[in-house]
């Protein structure tokens, strides 16, 4: 199976983890795993749940001329007020109207500007590389295709927010407004960003329980479920849970807070001695990731934050292996406690991300023997163009395209 191979590939590449970057071997490996990556995504053949959505629509899409013929707020309305998706996939089709050009065109960016955050920030980009094709690689490259782009140009805007550059910051975020309405969530970031750096961990810790309580009853009101039930969020919340219990109820709201969220929230504060960035970083993941959980409207808004949590926790899971004498010279307490909560939050990780693969679909699909992991396995590619039909079934039974 392709899975297999490409994860053997990056598997042989963490031995260059702990190599200077001016080692040729370093480099080259590095950018075959990006290639592979590319194609692997680019040359897809329906796999994905959204893109046999995006891959049924291409072909009707609006070419460039219509576009120019739209004019007033009810024509941005048809647009779901992201114009610029709209362009994007309008200039693919003035070279052609196959959607596989647009899926190379997009992978190579999408791909490309992960690995390049991913070499600016991590200690063992390789590993995180491993983590993300794991944890994320389908599900960006495969389902979110508009907001994917948004999440890039984010990742771009990273260094701008974090040097205090915050009129290019929000610059970029117009831009990543323009693919997808998920991305005004980015417009918060600063002010949050500048309050967090201000307080202290005892006032953070504080400030992240009351705003994330409040949150909590206020997903409760009738006003917010009825607003769910209107966006299906409340049958999606249903059908995202093994055990029967609805991710949009006040069980399902503090069972995931407790199997998902509370493990880092540990880690953010009791682990104090991480880089700057990282801190900053992860900070802002453990905000967004507490007050996406009760309000599961917002679930999407966690999406940016993916890859900079990986980096961070992979970042700071080396301090498990410095030795208790290391530890004592750059005045680190507790480094067994560190070390610990490093890895049970990486443990945590993935076990939340496999029982996202394993979610039984038959429940909002009526297909069954069928789980999330079909969307992706078998793999075929555009040299094949071989339809799996429980992928077909799984989708238009069950559609939500984001």
């Amino acid at each position: 199976m392709i899975y297999i191979l490409v994860i053997f590939i990056l598997i042989v590449g963490l031995q260059f983890d702990k190599k200077d970057w001016k080692n040729r071997s370093k480099n080259i490996w590095w950018y075959f795993e990006l290639i592979v990556l590319i194609l692997l995504a680019g040359l897809r053949y329906r796999v994905g749940g959204d893109s046999l959505g995006y891959d049924d629509m291409h072909a009707h899409m609006e070419t460039l001329s219509q576009l120019s013929n739209l004019k007033g707020l009810s024509d941005w309305a048809y647009l779901r007020y992201m114009p610029l998706w709209h362009y994007f996939v309008a200039l693919c089709l003035e070279v052609t109207d196959d959607f596989i050009f647009l899926q190379i065109v997009e992978s190579i960016f999408v791909n490309s500007v992960i690995f390049w955050f991913v070499k600016k920030y991590a200690n063992r980009p390789f590993m995180v590389v491993l983590f993300y094709f794991v944890m994320m690689y389908p599900y960006y490259n495969t389902e979110i295709l508009r907001q994917i782009i948004s999440v890039c140009i984010f990742l771009l805007a990273i260094p701008s927010l974090l040097a205090g550059k915050y009129v290019r910051f929000y610059l970029l975020a117009v831009l990543a407004l323009g693919f997808h309405h998920a991305s005004v969530v980015l417009f918060i970031l600063p002010p949050i960003f500048i309050y967090m750096k201000k307080m202290g961990d005892k006032s953070m810790v504080e400030f992240m329980l009351i705003f994330i309580i409040g949150t909590i009853f206020v997903s409760q009101l009738d006003s917010v479920s009825a607003l769910m039930k209107l966006w299906g969020m409340s049958q999606l919340g249903s059908s995202m849970s093994h055990n029967d219990v609805n991710h949009t109820s006040f069980v399902g709201v503090i069972y995931r807070l407790i199997t998902e969220w509370l493990l880092t929230f540990l880690f953010l504060f009791l682990c104090k001695y991480q880089e700057k960035e990282d801190r900053a970083m992860l900070s802002i993941y453990v905000f967004i990731s507490g007050i996406a959980i009760p309000v599961f409207l917002m679930y999407r808004i966690v999406d940016f934050m993916w890859i900079p949590f990986y980096v961070v926790i992979l970042n700071n899971l080396d301090k498990f292996y410095l030795s208790k004498k290391t530890m004592q010279k750059f005045r680190i307490k507790n480094y067994r406690l560190y070390g610990l909560l490093s890895i049970l939050v990486v443990l945590n990780v993935l076990i939340v991300r496999f029982d996202y693969y394993m979610l039984d679909r038959y429940k909002i699909t009526g297909v069954r023997d069928s789980y999330q992991y079909n969307m992706y396995i078998p793999y075929h590619s555009v040299f094949d163009q071989e339809k799996d039909n429980k992928r077909e079934a799984l989708h238009y039974n069950g559609a939500f395209t984001e």
